[in-house]
């Protein structure tokens, strides 16, 4: 990785948001990754109506940020970089509204 996100002298709030870089080696840092599956695995071990009810909460405000994010990149002129860089927002937005939907479905499933 590179360096300019460290977990052993960084914490999320040292990072520099505006930063593309930094924030990918964030995203990708084994620290995060092994966070957020800790994450999951706890939430996903919470009652179903639980998840159910948080799950839709935070559906709603991304689909909301996923339709205003269509409208940005449709009406608005970007820089190249800058286009770039909120298409793969936007990949990965539709990714975590994809699984929260199948997560939904699986619930459903499970009842």
């Amino acid at each position: 990785m590179g360096d300019k996100y460290d977990p052993d002298r960084m914490t999320f709030e040292d990072l520099d948001l505006t930063d593309m870089e930094a924030v990918d080696e964030w995203l990708n840092h084994a620290v995060t990754k092994a966070l957020h599956e800790d994450l999951r695995r706890a939430f996903r071990r919470e009652p179903a109506a639980h998840q159910r009810e948080m799950i839709s909460r935070s559906l709603a405000a991304d689909e909301e940020r996923l339709r205003e994010l269509d409208e940005a990149l449709t009406t608005r002129e970007y820089e190249p970089e800058a286009r770039a860089a909120l298409e793969q927002l936007r990949a990965a937005l539709d990714g975590v509204v994809t699984a929260a939907r199948l997560r939904l479905i699986e619930l459903d499933d499970e009842e």
